[in-house]
């Protein structure tokens, strides 16, 4: 319903930045409900992220990007490298691409904490991209897994402390001394 609704509003006005936007995100959850519908239409969600990668990527083209769109797309990114090659998901077993993809999550995570050194979410992308490489690197590299895991560490280590007891990071924490331990 979403898509019915941006499509249009995003074809009718190219240069309305808020409905390429709001496009970019209604292909992201398409994609996302696609994705993790487990029916075989991984191809048909990769292809929808795809839509919102190059939606996104058109929105932080612009020199005043907001932070916060910076991370929205590197997310996209990030979801984007899990369909392409995530280790024991329901993925094309894309290992290069999701690799890459991931990489540029990175680089877009920095990106957005150049522009706002306080922005948390950004910070615990960093951990979750780490690991995620290293899941994707543990078959084929375990010492660049391994570097992965010390890298997904240090940035845990960095969070604050109010952070760090999160759920999600302790989760992240107990994987990650897990898979050193291997």
């Amino acid at each position: 319903k979403a898509l019915a609704i941006a499509q249009p509003l995003s074809k009718s006005n190219p240069n309305d930045r808020d409905a390429l936007k709001a496009l970019a995100l209604a292909e992201k959850s398409r994609s996302l409900i696609l994705w993790r519908s487990h029916t075989g239409k991984t191809l048909e969600a990769v292809s929808a992220m795809q839509v919102a990668i190059k939606n996104f990527d058109s929105l932080i083209a612009d020199p005043h990007a907001s932070a916060a769109l910076i991370a929205d797309a590197a997310d996209t990114y990030n979801v984007y490298g899990d369909e392409l090659g995530r280790p024991d998901m329901d993925s094309l077993d894309d290992v290069p691409g999701a690799l890459a993809a991931y990489g540029k999550d990175i680089e877009l995570q920095y990106r957005a904490l150049r522009l706002d050194t306080n922005l948390e979410r950004a910070k615990r992308a960093l951990v979750s991209a780490h690991m995620k490489i290293s899941e994707t690197e543990l078959e084929t590299d375990p010492a660049q897994a391994l570097k992965e895991l010390q890298a997904a560490q240090q940035f845990m280590d960095a969070l604050p402390k109010a952070d760090q007891n999160k759920m999600f990071l302790l989760h992240l924490d107990a994987a990650v001394q897990h898979r050193e331990a291997v």
